[in-house]
């Protein structure tokens, strides 16, 4: 479904903005156009604080927790510098050459909204494509039985689980009707 409409009732051309790889290369390019704009700041410590800000501001994380997500985008953050201390051409590599010239000013800000702007790099190839965490948000439509469904929520919203599955599992629980969970979630023993 797609804005409430079954997908059999939506056109062909608006089927197109469900493709993956479109989906992807936008939030590919609006993270290395963060981090190309949060060179400009005077400091490293300014760059990371810019791009920290910057990330948090796209809400591409699937948890809420903003210390883990800081802790994730400083990972991130880290393995573009060392790509860009690496390599003498990174900086072409991730930039299109029509937006080259919007490095040329020294405001983050203006930097990064020409660069939104302008034309992005399509294809930035396996240079980047690392620093992708677990952690992006992914938009999902799945079916599931009832019998698979709970052991789905036994399994992963248990303490033994890892933690980013059990998160997955919560969020699950939230979206499912109560009325399925009324079947297959046991409810712990009122004290009489």
């Amino acid at each position: 479904m797609l804005d409430g409409l079954p997908l059999d009732y939506i056109d062909s051309k608006d089927v197109k903005l469900l493709n993956y790889e479109d989906i992807e290369t936008q939030c590919m390019s609006n993270l290395l156009n963060a981090f190309v704009a949060s060179l400009a700041k005077v400091t490293l410590d300014e760059s990371l604080e810019y791009f920290i800000e910057k990330i948090l501001s796209f809400d591409m994380f699937v948890t809420d927790d903003i210390e883990y997500n800081k802790l994730e985008i400083r990972t991130i953050f880290d393995k573009l510098i060392f790509q860009l201390d690496r390599s003498d051409d990174f900086i072409n590599a991730i930039v299109a050459k029509s937006s080259l010239e919007f490095l040329e000013n020294d405001n983050s800000d203006e930097i990064f909204e020409n660069l939104q702007n302008g034309k992005n790099k399509r294809n930035v190839g396996d240079s980047v494509k690392h620093i992708v965490t677990d952690n992006w948000k992914v938009d999902l439509m799945m079916t599931i039985n009832l019998r698979s469904l709970k052991n789905f929520f036994t399994l992963r919203d248990s303490s033994s689980a890892y933690f980013q599955i059990q998160w997955l599992a919560q969020e699950m629980k939230k979206v499912t009707p109560d009325k399925y969970l009324d079947l297959i979630v046991k409810k712990p023993k009122t004290q009489q």
